[in-house]
């Protein structure tokens, strides 16, 4: 994962046919069906059976670029699936959209050797609005990024996080599940600041 590219490998169940046949799906304007991203897509290469590229017409990330490749890998298939080309913006909210990432992932893997679409990535989520790195004190706050609910409570660089919504965190992972609700939502975020600990309540 870069900046400016996600990308992950993983296998599945069913042959690389029976994923293809899931994986090739287009809407009433040609356009290709993007299961677990959410959209369609304009095709740039495809290999039938095999490969899938193209570019991401709707919203969210429209303009980047998808790949999907199936490899033959024993009685199953190996995928790999790579995003690229996002906005220069993109790069200050990496960590954020890591979130989405592996939930595209997982819905794409569920798809291709279920054949079941899951719809996690596309759940209203909310971001709190800054960057964060994991510590032995807990997540740290790192960047806080303008207008959003960590810059309008005050959250600043060198914060811990400990709670938010009540639920404690200290993982990052923890925090990704806490923020898959919708925008709106009215929350509460505990942190401590040097040797204080400080409580503040924003809207998503």
């Amino acid at each position: 994962m870069t900046a400016d590219q996600f990308e992950t490998t993983f296998s599945i169940s069913v042959s690389p046919d029976v994923a293809w046949k899931r994986l090739d799906q287009r809407n009433e304007d040609g356009r290709w069906l993007l299961p677990a991203f959410e959209g369609t897509g304009d095709e740039l290469a495809v290999e039938p059976g095999s490969k899938l590229h193209v570019r991401k017409v709707t919203e969210p990330c429209a303009g980047s670029e998808i790949v999907i490749v199936l490899e033959h890998e024993g009685s199953g298939t190996k995928v790999t699936v790579s995003q690229s080309g996002f906005p220069a913006w993109f790069a200050s909210a990496t960590d954020a959209f890591a979130i989405g990432w592996r939930h595209i992932v997982a819905d794409l893997a569920l798809y291709l050797d279920r054949g079941v679409k899951g719809g996690r990535h596309a759940r209203s989520w909310a971001l709190l609005g800054c960057s964060l790195r994991e510590s032995l004190l807990g997540l740290e706050v790192v960047v806080v990024m303008p207008g959003t609910l960590a810059a309008a409570i005050g959250l600043v660089p060198g914060d811990i996080v400990l709670a938010v919504g009540g639920a404690p965190i200290v993982m990052r992972a923890e925090l990704e599940t806490m923020m898959r609700i919708a925008g709106g939502t009215e929350i509460e975020v505990e942190w401590v600041r040097g040797e204080q600990k400080l409580t503040a309540t924003g809207t998503l």
